[in-house]
């Protein structure tokens, strides 16, 4: 019996030495980061940090808080876009002749109606908020996709039917997203690269796109208010770079496991895409106002320097690249142009 004892003392005590060092290598297992102490990780698995990619996404800014702030300004322009849109569609007066780009609408042509000849500024004021808010959302849109890149890349792709309905709508969300702001800013450039109808392709693309952000916004609305309560805005508004620090990490891998130091703070983030939006609108509304201001629109697609007497107007297009040529008619000097199906 005494050597059992014995034996027991020795091996408690060879015991000891290794769980304290256990111990002292714990917080290092947990994930906490050093130089943050706000990040509340707890314990997790080598395969956890896989799955959040904590050797590729390593910002620590991102989180839910932050990609809700730019959810919270899409979510409050993307219906004013869609709707202005629709609005700019019904001033075709696709009811009457041939006026119609998109004859094979269906019912989506639901609400269309007369587009009022009074006052006659209004297709300006309508296709003007269209047209500056698709191009100062650019910036927000983009910054909204560098917030969630990490959830593109984690695996397994979904746990549940809800997650999996989600990563479903992210296919037309994010597609249609970039497709509708690609081919809406090189249509108003007129770079007609596309090998189909511009306002067939964009009326339809807004409608699937609409589609998805409806759903996407019914399955992320609640989580979207959560995160916004998380954290107050005046106090990152007020927070630099010395005082940023990582969220708690998330159960969609958007906080990075083992963050990197700040390089910019949230609030530097938000001022760059709202500054940059800024800039967009302020250096392109000239178009839409006219007058002097439209000196000021150096990102404007068409030409701020008009011509003399009749030729006042702006010219979008030369003869040859629309596929015209002329031909001499008669003694008279006269001329006669020559186009794909027509004649002038």
């Amino acid at each position: 019996m005494a050597e059992t004892d014995h034996a027991a003392s020795h091996l408690g005590a060879t015991i000891s030495p290794i769980s304290q060092s256990l111990r002292r290598r714990e917080p290092l297992r947990s994930g906490r980061s050093a130089g943050h102490p706000d990040s509340r990780v707890g314990s997790r698995s080598p395969r956890a940090d896989t799955e959040r990619g904590g050797r590729r996404w390593r910002s620590p800014i991102r989180g839910p808080w932050l990609t809700s702030v730019l959810g919270l300004v899409l979510l409050v322009g993307i219906p004013v876009e869609f709707l202005t849109g629709l609005l700019s569609y019904a001033a075709y007066q696709p009811r009457v002749g041939a006026n119609d780009p998109n004859p094979a609408h269906a019912g989506l042509g639901f609400y269309l109606f007369n587009w009022l000849t009074d006052p006659s500024w209004l297709y300006r004021v309508t296709e003007g908020i269209h047209v500056l808010l698709g191009l100062a959302m650019v910036p927000v849109v983009l910054a909204k996709l560098w917030s969630v890149l990490p959830t593109l890349f984690t695996w397994p792709p979904a746990r549940t039917v809800a997650r999996l309905l989600e990563r479903i709508t992210l296919v037309f969300l994010v597609g249609g997203v970039l497709f509708e702001m690609t081919s809406g800013i090189l249509d108003i450039d007129y770079f007609g690269i596309f090998h189909f109808s511009f306002y067939t392709g964009h009326f339809y693309g807004a409608w699937i796109f609409v589609a998805a952000f409806a759903l996407h916004v019914g399955l992320r609305f609640g989580r979207m208010v959560t995160a916004l309560r998380s954290r107050s805005l005046r106090t990152e508004l007020r927070t630099g770079l010395a005082g940023t620090r990582s969220e708690p990490l998330d159960d969609l891998g958007l906080v990075a496991a083992t963050p990197d130091p700040p390089t910019i703070s949230r609030r530097g983030v938000l001022g760059l895409v709202a500054g940059s939006s800024l800039a967009v609108v302020v250096l392109t509304a000239g178009e839409t106002i006219g007058g002097v201001t439209r000196r000021l629109a150096v990102l404007g697609t068409h030409y701020r320097g008009l011509g003399v007497g009749p030729n006042d107007f702006p010219v979008n297009h030369t003869a040859e690249r629309r596929g015209s040529r002329r031909r001499r008619s008669g003694g008279n000097g006269g001329s006669r142009w020559w186009g794909p199906g027509r004649s002038a």
